[in-house]
């Protein structure tokens, strides 16, 4: 998954549901979001297709949970190296 895919999950999931003009990802992408199952697309054939939009499925939220881990797991050990070269700076210094 990439990171624009990632983050147009991110805005389904806060608005609950995106309308397919408010979608500003490539047709590749959402193409390949739904034919992954995570989000769903919608369309209302009784308002002559004027309420066509995209829907998060769980498969979208597990997805996304998992870029999270997958991507983010680095932030520790990064925050970890900074705090000790700071301690090692500051015990040069004294």
């Amino acid at each position: 998954m990439s990171r624009e895919q990632y983050w147009f999950l991110v805005h389904v999931r806060r608005f609950k549901k995106v309308m397919v003009s408010d979608a500003h990802l490539d047709r590749s992408d959402l193409s390949y979001l739904v034919k992954r199952g995570y989000v769903k697309h919608i369309s209302n054939a009784f308002t002559g297709g004027s309420d066509n939009y995209y829907q998060l499925t769980g498969a979208g939220r597990a997805a996304m949970h998992s870029y999270w881990l997958e991507n983010y797991r680095w932030w520790i050990p990064v925050i970890l190296s900074i705090i000790a070269i700071a301690l090692s700076l500051l015990s040069l210094i004294t």
